[in-house]
């Protein structure tokens, strides 16, 4: 029969293998020479190799590309011999391998553990390519953001979020004087009785809508300006956002 001590490690180390296998991130258990003990289902979608395969082994040689190898280990030398243990994880970017020889970015939290039966480390590891995309992304968007056509980002309810270098030149309104304001783009008032409607059945039917109108700067002068609305959709098809593009077409209009 079972001490009740033999029986809480018991419980205590399948919790543990719960945890570490439907652990969000990939999580790699290694001895004190670093060969692989642990290697939990997220780590197998991560890199590709499956449990059997990997036991034994050293994460370098399968998770990493040959030419970061020995950065790789002169970083785990240099985290043994500082002595971290378990609260202080070293924290580092370096770039990962998957078993088809894909090169990803991931991001990897080493810990050294210290039981009765000797050093271990544990690693955590996520793939933090959808992240590097969603930056690129977003400073592709932010130098685009940043062109000569005036630029309105909306949301749902039509009250302003962001305005560009341009809306400011042609408006006269600075970012502070519109951000938080009723946009001027879908008040009656602004386009005549012809446009407004256009305007607004189009969106609701074809989420764009395109055409010249009339606006007023901040020093009260009118002006036309070619416009174009696009609604942005969640998933759930409703409106989020409403981004507007317009330029002013005065001379157009000018003899």
């Amino acid at each position: 029969m079972s001490s009740p001590a033999l029986e809480g490690e018991l419980q205590a180390a399948a919790r543990w293998q719960t945890v570490f296998d439907h652990a969000f991130d990939a999580m790699v258990q290694m001895d004190a020479n670093g060969c692989i003990v642990g290697w939990n289902t997220q780590a197998e979608r991560c890199f590709g190799w499956f449990r059997h395969e990997v036991l034994g082994r050293t994460l370098h040689e399968l998770a990493l590309p040959v030419d970061r190898h020995q950065g790789h280990l002169h970083r785990l030398a240099q985290f043994i011999q500082s002595g971290q243990d378990q609260s202080a994880p070293a924290r580092v970017e370096i770039e990962g391998l998957h078993r088809t020889g894909h090169r990803f970015p991931m991001e990897m939290a080493l810990s050294m553990v210290r039981t009765h039966e000797g050093t271990e480390f544990l690693a955590w590891i996520r793939d933090v390519s959808e992240r590097h995309r969603t930056e690129s992304a977003l400073r592709i968007a932010a130098t685009a953001f940043q062109t000569l056509e005036g630029l309105v980002v909306t949301d749902a309810q039509q009250r302003i979020l962001k305005v560009n270098d341009a809306f400011s030149h042609i408006t006269g309104y600075g970012p502070h004087e519109a951000v938080g304001k009723k946009s001027a783009i879908f008040r009656p008032e602004q386009h005549g009785d012809a446009a407004y409607p256009s305007l607004h059945k189009r969106l609701l039917i074809d989420r764009f809508w395109q055409g010249e109108v009339w606006d007023r700067r901040k020093n009260g002068d009118r002006y036309p300006v070619w416009l174009r609305v696009t609604a942005v959709v969640d998933r759930h098809k409703q409106v989020s956002h409403y981004v507007a593009a317009f330029v002013d077409t005065t001379q157009r209009h000018t003899p």
